[in-house]
């Protein structure tokens, strides 16, 4: 993206091809998604559906949050795959647990 062309953009939101921008990977056009988030609700809906799902790199992971909370999916799944009554039945369908 042109630099010189950031703030034009951003005085002509309703003429931007929003799947363009989105494509998009200069970190300066964030400040024009900024812009769409100030605009009415009907557009920024459509924007933001459109297009916002390929500007992955605008988005952090906090990965630690996320571990802690998939901990307790992941402790609910273990108890019901490891349950008793279902490794009984891999036992007598004699389920070879070395492969």
């Amino acid at each position: 993206m042109n630099e010189n062309a950031i703030p034009l953009l951003e005085q002509n939101l309703d003429k931007i091809n929003w799947d363009y921008l989105s494509l998009n990977k200069n970190p300066n056009a964030i400040r024009i998604w900024k812009k769409c988030i100030e605009m009415d609700k009907y557009h920024r809906s459509l924007i933001l559906h459109s297009c916002i799902s390929r500007y992955t790199h605008i988005f952090t992971y906090n990965y630690t949050s996320i571990k802690e909370r998939m901990y307790l999916y992941f402790e609910e799944l273990i108890q019901r795959a490891w349950h008793p009554t279902r490794v009984q039945k891999w036992v007598d369908a004699e389920f070879d647990f070395e492969n």
